[in-house]
């Protein structure tokens, strides 16, 4: 049977979806038939039938729905009478429910990224709660900008969810050392000039350093900085200045406005402006 990407729709927040034009003939012979919804010209609507229906049947037979075997929900899609279901298609039913329910899987203890061919009866499923779709693109955009972390799928399941904190605390724990180390370099070089924190440098270090112990301990949500990285943005700015041999205002934005970093740091901050009144600038 053709993968024709389950997750998708049952993910959407809407559950509908745009389907490429070579896989509608297969979701109208497939997905209706089986009553996961409804083919129209372009979109596919995911209707929730099937994760109700096992979850009335696990209640009759007495089944809770937080802690589930495979093997439960096999016996739950025959309740009461046996449906005569190849084994691809009970999968493709209970891969629905799991990513309805969001439920990840397990498999003697280890995380376990079921498919379509591959759903042993022993795989244990726990129902857990997911991220706001905001928080969760947020989580996926930082991690991956400042750690390189990278997901196989971005849909937002649990499986994926758990996989993104493992990568996220494994890369955490390689950079913690370094972290510690700059906080206490930069506090001590501020204390043998006998100066202030101005420039904001041992604050920037010491929330670089929260971060990565809030990632390492398994907590992937986006973070606010508690301070402007105004010292880097200068420095950006004069580089910049040093590289177009004089610039513009507006070359700033263009360049490196948007990044980031630096996109809470206001035109009007003197910081942006200094660097044009000490002869790098252009005539507009």
């Amino acid at each position: 049977m053709p993968d024709v990407g389950t997750g998708r729709p049952v993910s959407a927040a809407d559950g509908r979806i745009d389907v490429e034009g070579s896989l509608r003939g297969l979701m109208e012979k497939i997905a209706e038939p089986l009553g996961l919804g409804t083919m129209h010209e372009r979109h596919f609507v995911f209707k929730p039938d099937w994760p109700n229906l096992l979850r009335t049947n696990l209640a009759k037979m007495g089944q809770g729905n937080t802690s589930l075997s495979v093997a439960q929900l096999r016996t739950a899609i025959d309740y009461p009478d046996p449906r005569g279901l190849t084994s691809e298609v009970q999968n493709l039913l209970l891969l629905v429910f799991m990513e309805h329910g969001h439920y990840a899987c397990q498999l003697h203890g280890q995380e376990y990224d079921p498919g379509l061919k591959d759903l042993p009866d022993s795989l244990v499923l726990s129902k857990q709660e997911l991220a706001e779709p905001s928080v969760w693109k947020g989580a996926l955009d930082k991690t991956g900008a400042i750690l390189g972390v990278t997901l196989r799928s971005q849909l937002r399941t649990a499986n994926h969810q758990n996989e993104l904190v493992k990568q996220v605390s494994e890369e955490a724990e390689a950079y913690l050392h370094s972290a510690e180390t700059l906080v206490e370099v930069v506090r001590h070089r501020l204390a043998q000039l006998g100066v202030s924190d101005q420039g904001q440098r041992l604050a920037t270090a010491e929330y670089a350093l929260s971060l990565i112990s809030l990632w390492r301990s398994g907590f992937v949500e986006p973070v606010e900085p508690r301070a402007l990285p105004l010292h880097i943005y200068t420095q950006q700015i004069m580089a910049l200045c040093l590289q177009e041999r004089g610039i513009i205002e507006t070359d700033i934005e263009r360049w490196i406005g948007k990044m980031p970093g630096f996109q809470r740091i206001a035109p009007a901050q003197p910081q942006r402006r200094a660097p044009l009144h000490v002869g790098y600038r252009h005539s507009a």
